[in-house]
């Protein structure tokens, strides 16, 4: 997570080269003939026009470089095609099919320059357009045009859809209609896992052909060669490795090399929970963020898909699965699927009892249980994840197969979901059983691998009857489970009143950098608390009575800031002269000297650039004496005085603008209202 904090997110936060290197690479890179078949491209375009839409990149920069590179990419693509022709599609090495080149050839034939446009828009034929275009000589004006209008229209497609919708969700920062909101996320993440769905289904066939051709010329080059002659053994044992004849070859090499991965994702996990990580800030944030987007009608449909990781459920599911299995006879596969639901069950338990993780204290329901990892995430992945890779294993057409693993992989996240949601788990639970359950299915797949390769317990001709019995038995599971779901559902939670804390001295509370700071939506430090009021009754209202104005949707560029994972009470702007400050205020459950404690956090915008990107004020310290004074004019009479929390230092802003911060707080005491 530090990686991530110090390096990731400040380099996906310029404004500069970086934001329009990635757009340009992104770009050329899908765009290009061989890459493009290998390079979701337009995946990262999405992905940046929704950065770009919440103001960490700007949107002509990623717009003018990814039409720039998709434009680039198609010349090059021309241009291959005008010297090379034909002659270099069917090199032996590239392994490129007839059929494709005959495809896109009849495409270009039909459409002639319009067809550089509309290929665009074709995924398998926005590489091969443009190199066919140039072998048969196309007019170089013509092409230029089209594939212009082409890159322009394929860039907007997808940075646009990414800008509009996170500009939609940033409009939304009100929380006014927090229903739209969430189902505005799953419609993107459908939309996305299509898209990602269609880039597979299109180019995976080629991305293997072009593989097999890169492999070959790669192991009858000199280099290889030679280091062959003279490392025989290591180039045997290699081989074995590689071997799809023997399960200790390559089966047991991909599903090791998988599992060890998993593993060590599982230990980062573990780690960042023991050491407090910025994942375990952002857990009580999403959490926070979830109770306030519930709706009936969301709580109704997430209820009915966590009912699908209910324990009773669980059993019902495999006990039909399992005798489904036996009817067919398929032993192999009942072994695998027992041992990755029962092995995951297991280390699920030790997980909860290990770690003592509370539920999160704004759960629907009461589950006995602790937190960590999530048991409903990791059965959705060991049982429902194993029963997809069975469907997939067994389809027979790659379209069949990649539908069924984006199902089955929209029900996961979908169960994972909901659980967040519902506010039984924190995200980092969540993740943790998925990750503890994706352990279990390749321990699963490997045991059924080696059942395969060693030939136990072969698959023998089903029982009379198997399809019958086998649609009765999960049509019977299925109204069991639809019935026991309805008739006890789950217990509502006991909740707890929010304790009052009195404080015995605000510098020793404050000073700590957990209560000192507040946070952005990614859990990352973004301003220090630098107002403390003690006062019974809020604020708000007082300076907006004073000309503060509550910030309005329009201001989508002012990001959603947290003080120990909650909203503020009223987040405020007031215009001065060129400056506008922004004050922040919260309403905790902290007492001192009879006094209830509000903490704010101030800020001041002084410019934008590009005329979108705001500029803040480079000294903290301007912007806090400035709401100091206001909040002390709304009272009769106050105490104020500066205190020191902190030592003074350079800190940056969520848009990685640099500002001083000078360690202060001004603390006020309302002694008459």
């Amino acid at each position: 997570m530090d990686y991530i904090q110090n390096t990731i997110i400040p380099l996906l936060q310029q404004y500069g080269s970086y934001s329009a290197l990635i757009a340009f690479l992104a770009a050329f890179g899908e765009t290009l003939l061989g890459l493009g078949w290998l390079l979701p491209g337009s995946t990262i375009l999405l992905v940046m026009g929704l950065l770009a839409g919440q103001g960490y990149l700007n949107i002509s920069t990623v717009l003018i470089f990814g039409i720039l590179g998709a434009w680039i990419g198609d010349s090059v693509n021309y241009s291959l095609g005008k010297k090379y022709g034909m002659q270099l599609l069917r090199k032996r090495q590239f392994h490129i099919s007839e059929s494709l080149i005959q495809r896109a050839h009849d495409f270009l034939e039909k459409y002639g320059a319009k067809s550089v446009f509309l290929s665009r828009f074709l995924p398998g034929l926005k590489e091969s357009v443009p190199f066919i275009a140039g072998s048969v000589q196309m007019d170089r004006k013509k092409f230029f045009i089209w594939n212009l209008l082409g890159a322009i229209g394929w860039s907007f497609e997808f940075i646009g859809i990414g800008y509009i919708f996170s500009s939609s969700l940033a409009l939304a920062q009100t929380w006014v209609n927090r229903s739209i909101v969430i189902l505005a996320v799953i419609v993107i993440t459908i939309i996305t896992l299509w898209l990602l769905k269609r880039f597979l289904t299109y180019n995976i066939p080629i991305a293997l052909a072009v593989l097999k051709g890169a492999k070959r010329g790669f192991l009858k080059s000199k280099p290889v060669e030679n280091f062959s002659k003279k490392h025989p053994k290591f180039i045997h044992f290699l081989q074995q490795r590689f071997e799809q004849k023997k399960f200790t070859g390559l089966p047991l090499t991909i599903l090791a090399v998988t599992f060890i991965y998993v593993l060590l994702l599982f230990g980062g996990i573990i780690e960042d929970f023991l050491t407090k990580d910025s994942i375990v800030y952002l857990d009580h944030i999403i959490a926070n963020l979830m109770a306030q987007w519930r709706t009936p009608e969301l709580i109704e449909l997430f209820s009915a898909i966590t009912y699908l990781g209910r324990e009773l459920t669980v059993f019902i599911v495999l006990l039909a699965l399992s005798l489904c299995l036996l009817l067919y006879k398929r032993y192999r596969e009942l072994i695998a699927l027992l041992i990755s639901v029962s092995g995951s069950t297991v280390f699920l338990w030790f997980g909860k009892l290990g770690f003592h993780r509370a539920r999160p204290d704004i759960a629907l329901y009461f589950e006995p249980t602790f937190s960590f990892p999530s048991g409903h995430a990791t059965i959705a992945v060991s049982l429902y994840g194993f029963l997809g890779y069975l469907f997939i294993h067994n389809a027979k057409t790659l379209q069949t197969k990649v539908n069924i693993l984006f199902a089955t992989t929209l029900l996961i996240l979908a169960i994972g979901f909901s659980r967040i949601y519902l506010g039984e788990h924190y995200l980092s639970d969540v993740y943790a059983g998925f990750l503890l359950g994706t352990l279990w299915v390749i321990v699963a797949v490997t045991i059924l691998k080696w059942l395969e390769y060693r030939n136990l317990f072969p698959a023998l001709k089903e029982l009379p009857y198997a399809k019958i019995v086998s649609i009765a038995s999960l049509s019977i599971a299925a109204l069991f489970v639809l019935f026991y779901n309805y008739t006890y559902p789950y217990k509502a939670a006991p909740h707890k009143k929010e304790t009052a804390i009195v404080l015995h001295s605000p510098t020793d509370y404050f000073s700590k950098k957990e209560n000192h700071f507040v946070y952005n939506l990614l859990g990352l430090q973004s301003r220090p608390v630098n107002i403390i009021l003690y006062t019974n009754k809020s604020p708000c209202p007082r300076l907006i009575q004073k000309g503060w104005k509550p910030i309005p949707n329009t201001m989508i560029l002012q990001p959603p800031l947290f003080w120990q994972a909650k909203e503020p009470e009223c987040r405020l702007y007031k215009k001065e002269g060129s400056k506008t400050y922004l004050l922040d205020i919260w309403n905790s459950n902290l007492f001192y000297q009879n006094k209830k404690v509000y903490i704010a956090s101030t800020d001041a915008v002084v410019g934008k650039k590009w005329d979108i990107v705001p500029l803040y004020l480079k000294d903290l310290s301007k912007a806090r004496i400035y709401a100091a004074n206001a909040i002390k004019n709304i009272y009769t009479k106050t105490e104020i005085q500066d205190i020191t929390l902190a030592a003074p230092a350079i800190l940056q802003h969520f848009n990685a603008q640099v500002y001083f911060y000078d360690g202060k707080s001004t603390v006020i005491k309302v002694i008459q209202p």
